[in-house]
This record gives C-alpha cells, sequence and structure tokens, in this order.
C-alpha cells in the first residue's frame, strides 16, 4: 500500500511539474505584456529598444514570459559597444520585463601617442578601462555612454604611456586612486616609465604639476604634497616634484 501511495505521489509530482511548465513556458497565461527599459535619457532608452527590435528579436510582447532568454538580450545590447553589464528582471504576475544597463567602466582617455598601440579608425577614441585593458569606441558611442552612465567619459583624464605595459597601466590606476583620495582632480597623467610618472591635477581650485616619480610611498608623496600646498610660502608654487618625498623640490614655475 505505501509503495503504491509513493507511485501515485511521485505521478502526481510529475504531473503537477509538467503542468507548471506548461503554463509557464507555452500557455498564454504567463506572457511578456510590457518591456520597460530604465534608463532616464530618452535617446538612449529608444536606442537600446531599437537594437531588441531589430530581428531576429530574442524578446516580444505576448511571448510566455520564463521563456525570456536572459542570455540573448545581454548578447544584443553588448553588440552596442560602450555597454558592458545587462540587468533583466521578470515579474510573472505582472508581465513586466525590466532591462537596464550600465556603461563600461573607464579610468582614462589613452593619448594618440602611445606607440604601442592598434591604430584606431577616424572618429574613435581610446580609453583604459578599470579592467585596465584599453578600447575604442567612435565619438557618438563615448557621448551616449556619457549620458547613460554616472562618469561623464568626456571629462576623464588623459593618459599618456611610455610604453603600453599592463605594469604600467597598473601603477596609473593607483595613482588616480591616490588624487580622488587627496580630494583632486586628474587632468592628465604623463608614464614615460615606471619610474617617471607625472600628473596635471586641480585641487581646491588651483592647477598643479606634480612629478611623482614612482608609486612607491604614494601615501607618504601625497602626505608631503597636502602639507606643502598649506604653507604659506607655497601659496603661489605651481610645481612640485616628490621622487624623492623626504626632499622635495618646490616651484613656481
Amino acid at each position: 500500500m505505501s509503495r503504491l501511495r509513493r507511485r501515485l505521489g511521485g505521478a502526481l509530482l510529475l504531473a503537477t511539474l509538467v503542468a507548471c511548465g506548461y503554463l509557464l513556458g507555452w500557455s498564454n497565461l504567463f506572457t511578456v505584456r510590457e518591456i520597460s527599459i530604465a534608463q532616464n535619457d530618452p535617446q538612449i532608452a529608444r536606442e537600446l529598444r531599437a537594437q531588441l527590435d531589430a530581428p531576429p528579436s530574442p524578446i516580444r510582447i505576448g511571448a510566455p514570459i520564463a521563456r525570456v532568454d536572459k542570455r540573448e538580450i545581454t548578447l544584443r545590447l553588448r553588440e552596442l559597444i560602450w555597454v558592458d553589464q545587462v540587468s533583466i528582471r521578470r515579474n510573472l504576475i505582472t508581465g513586466v520585463v525590466s532591462i537596464s544597463v550600465e556603461p563600461r567602466k573607464a579610468i582614462g582617455r589613452l593619448a594618440e601617442s602611445v606607440s604601442q598601440l592598434e591604430p584606431i579608425r577616424p572618429g574613435e577614441i581610446r580609453f583604459l578601462g578599470a579592467d585596465l585593458e584599453s578600447f575604442a569606441i567612435p565619438q557618438a558611442a563615448v557621448d551616449r555612454a556619457a549620458r547613460a552612465g554616472r562618469v561623464d567619459w568626456r571629462d576623464l583624464p588623459t593618459i599618456s604611456l611610455g610604453a603600453d605595459t599592463k605594469e604600467l597601466r597598473g601603477d596609473i590606476a593607483t595613482l588616480l586612486t591616490t588624487i580622488t583620495q587627496m580630494g583632486a582632480r586628474a587632468r592628465s597623467i604623463t608614464a614615460l616609465s615606471d619610474a617617471q610618472i607625472s600628473s596635471a591635477i586641480e585641487f581646491k581650485g588651483r592647477k598643479l604639476d606634480i612629478s611623482w616619480g614612482s608609486v612607491k610611498e604614494l601615501d607618504l608623496k601625497s602626505e608631503v604634497l597636502l602639507r606643502l600646498l598649506d604653507m604659506k610660502q607655497n601659496r603661489a608654487a605651481l610645481r612640485f616634484d616628490l621622487s624623492a618625498p623626504l626632499s622635495p623640490v618646490v616651484s613656481n614655475r
């Protein structure tokens, strides 16, 4: 008797799963009723929607919501080179599929003089990403990313590298973090080598040129710089050489 009950219970469970699968994946009970693009800029929202509507569309009104392929939607939107992360949420009750995107994360604009980088096409701009990889995108895509994200790529510091190595890129990222922590903004960074790194920064309305040497002892170097800037005799100073932080050089030219 108990064996029969177990068989009946198993059959009932299987039938329930099949019925639920049919209702979710094949019936018209749970379908896509609305596709919501979470984007403040109407032009960006229209571009994202047009990308999704291009045939073969990965999502359409009236399709079973459980069969919405998140991977296909993500791949389609990431064909837009400025798009990085794609978030997709499905509400079975309301039938709303909510889609939002995050632009790629760039930390600086690479100068065209970097010799070891591949040449870029006219109208493109090369950036250094937060992952320390470089990428080039058209000017129009830069404008879209600036409107879609929280960081304006058009206002990023210009980065000039003497050699295109991952180590030197990492030094740049470390220095940018330190400059931000100081409460300053980097306008440009030049790294001829790992021992010849300098930057132009803005700090409390002052435009300054800083020679850091290497990124070693950056905490000490930034502390020395802040103390030098507090000194009355340095109020007109424009250049600071912190290569040797215990023997800094200050200049008004």
